[in-house]
């Protein structure tokens, strides 16, 4: 479900792998630490790239697409009330 990260046209860093993503932005939303803070072995990444692959997310609305693909899911296997 998420969007695939484009490369930049002008060179630069390669992007960083999503994969560990999430877990840094729930890390950082449950404890309230700052983004500066978030430890790089949570997320394998610096929480800046975290933040600012969240902002992305949002934008692009993928966590509204997550969310309703949990409720089919919930309500396919009839666990919603």
């Amino acid at each position: 479900m998420m969007p695939a990260w484009e490369t930049r046209p002008k060179g630069g860093r390669p992007s960083v792998e999503a994969r560990g993503m999430p877990g840094g932005i729930l890390f950082v939303l449950y404890t309230a630490i700052p983004w500066e803070r978030l430890p790089f072995e949570v997320a394998g990444c610096l929480g800046m790239t975290c933040w600012r692959r969240l902002r992305t997310w949002q934008d692009a609305g993928l966590w509204d697409k997550i969310h309703r693909h949990m409720l089919d899911r919930l309500s396919l296997a009839r666990q919603i009330d």
